[in-house]
Formats: C-alpha cells, sequence, structure tokens
C-alpha cells in the first residue's frame, strides 16, 4: 500500500520480468510475464489484484493507491494539465540568467525567488509543456493572477474549503 503514483504496480512488474530473466537463463526459453498496468496517471489500479506467479510462493497485492493532497497531481485544476506534467518523451533543460531581485516561474506550478547575491545562470530540466517565466519578484504574484493557465503552463488550483461541508460554531 502506498500513496497514488508511488511505483508500487512498477516494483511488481520489476520482479515478475526478473523472475521471467532468471527462469529464461535456467531454460534457454523466452516468455512474457503478465504485468500490472503502470501509468503516471493517478488512479490507475481500480481495484486490488494479487499476484501468485512467483516460484518462491510469494503473494503480492497490487492496491490502489491513497490520495496524499500534498502531491501536486492533487491539486491540477484539468486533466490536460496533469498529462502536460508526465513525462512522455526527453525532458526539456531551459537555461537563463537570473539577477537579484527576480522570480522565474515554473508553469503556475512552482516559483522560485532569487532575492539577493551575485547574477545566476539557473538550467531547469522540464517536460516540454511547462513554460519558464521571469519577472521581477514586485510582479510575481500579478503575473501569476493574470496568466496562471495562459502564459503560464500547466496550472493548478488550490482547493477550497467546501461551505457546505464546513462545521459552524
Amino acid at each position: 500500500m502506498g500513496t497514488t503514483n508511488s511505483g508500487k504496480s512498477s516494483l511488481i512488474n520489476a520482479m515478475l520480468k526478473k523472475q521471467v530473466r532468471q527462469r529464461e537463463d535456467d531454460k534457454k526459453k523466452k516468455e512474457e510475464p503478465v504485468l500490472l498496468t503502470e501509468s503516471a496517471l493517478p488512479g490507475t489500479t481500480q481495484e486490488m489484484i494479487t499476484v501468485e506467479q512467483f516460484k518462491i510462493g510469494l503473494r503480492v497485492i497490487d492496491t490502489p493507491g491513497i490520495p496524499n493532497m500534498q502531491q501536486v497531481s492533487a491539486h491540477m485544476a484539468s486533466y490536460f494539465d496533469l498529462s502536460s506534467l508526465l513525462p512522455r518523451s526527453e525532458m526539456t533543460t531551459f537555461s537563463l540568467n537570473v539577477k537579484s531581485g527576480y522570480s522565474v516561474w515554473l508553469g503556475a506550478l512552482a516559483r522560485v525567488d532569487f532575492v539577493n547575491g551575485d547574477d545566476k545562470h539557473l538550467t531547469f530540466v522540464v517536460p516540454t509543456d511547462v513554460t519558464i517565466h521571469r519577472t521581477p519578484i514586485a510582479r510575481a504574484e500579478t503575473v501569476f493572477r493574470d496568466q496562471a493557465g495562459n502564459m503560464l503552463k500547466p496550472s493548478y488550483f488550490v482547493r477550497q474549503p467546501d461551505p457546505e461541508k464546513t462545521l459552524s460554531t
């Protein structure tokens, strides 16, 4: 058991593949293991799946992930924004010089503030759909408010409490 996208299915698949490789070495026979679905999208494992294919008598149960509200993926505004963060191909490197007093937005997901010091050359490694934008720290919040989801992509939203479900005292 673990949080969504913590690699539970991937770990089981790696164990199955290793077992098949060992059998191939022993028997010189090519064999394909039955693998669990792996995806970077949360919620791929819908129910508990029991795997009893291990020759040592081990039984493993793959479970759906437990949502973790600390993960950025739990706050993505749309499926498109979430999928734009998932690696589909090589990542992109983006380099820029940053002066003291400037912020760098990584889409509308993260902000890096360079408060003081000598100019720095920064390199970011991000999925291709993540935009990079440099702006003065004094304008950073305004840029976010006006451009999240437009110039700053992808974006995510912070869940607000549902007033219908809030207890009043």
